[in-house]
């Protein structure tokens, strides 16, 4: 039984939240994380040790080798959209380490600011803010593989949202969570798999299912995750790609 970490919410401190048990079966290559729906309460390996960190990345002693099989028990938040709407959008209902690690914006950007004043006028809830935030990005900013980096000198997501207007999963997440941060709500970006493809009875995960994402605290409910490359039209040259499968 893993404990919880200074950055979740605990079980108990949990609304309506479900859990879930998976297997997990590695078929190539060398691991060093073991992964899981969010919020893994209970690892099942044969392992003779595991680093929690606050990130709740789960680390084992050694590398995990091909064919190793391990099993995660996740407590999973409700997501279902009428209980978010009545979560809190106090700032006093956030534990204080979250506000404290999760609202933080590096410098005061007016032009993101402004983006947030008008991307969520007129919303009253924390969960129609982040879904108008997401669909903000998503219908100014277009997905491509082949987006060339921002500039070192430049603020990425500004830069990102004002004037290249494409790029892949880190540009869309990094700006959602920037944007929820500079609307009051905590965020923070995530880094993991896609479900895969489900092949006989089973989903297979590869390189090409790499992926990051926002997930937004709700109080009393948790983390929840956020994706802004849905709906986002999507221009990448997949002719001009190699045969490495490309993450984001």
């Amino acid at each position: 039984v893993l404990p919880t970490s200074r950055f979740e919410l605990s079980t108990l401190d949990m609304e309506k939240p479900s859990s879930l048990k998976q297997t997990f079966r590695i078929m190539g290559g060398s691991f060093t994380q073991l992964y899981g729906t969010t919020s893994i309460t209970k690892v099942l390996a044969n392992v003779p040790h595991l680093e929690i960190q606050d990130t709740g990345a789960i680390l084992p002693s050694g590398n995990l080798p091909s064919n190793f099989q391990y099993q995660v028990i996740s407590t999973v938040p409700d997501g279902d959209p009428d209980h978010l709407r009545t979560a809190s959008s106090d700032p006093e209902a956030f534990p204080e380490m979250i506000k404290v690690k999760y609202l933080q914006i590096p410098k005061e950007n007016p032009v993101l600011r402004q983006m947030v004043n008008t991307a969520t006028k007129g919303k009253t809830n924390n969960y129609d803010k982040v879904e108008a935030l997401k669909d903000f990005i998503s219908t100014r900013c277009k997905y491509n593989l082949q987006s060339p980096a921002a500039p070192r000198d430049r603020d990425l997501v500004e830069y990102f949202l004002n004037e290249s207007k494409m790029g892949y999963c880190d540009s869309f997440g990094a700006s959602l969570v920037m944007l929820c941060r500079y609307a009051g709500i905590p965020a923070r970006l995530v880094s993991g798999f896609l479900s895969g493809d489900f092949k006989d009875g089973a989903y297979v995960v590869k390189e090409k299912h790499k992926h990051l994402w926002a997930e937004v605290f709700f109080p009393k409910i948790g983390w929840i995750t956020f994706d802004a490359t849905e709906g986002a039209e999507d221009v990448s040259d997949y002719s001009a790609l190699n045969k490495k499968e490309t993450p984001g």
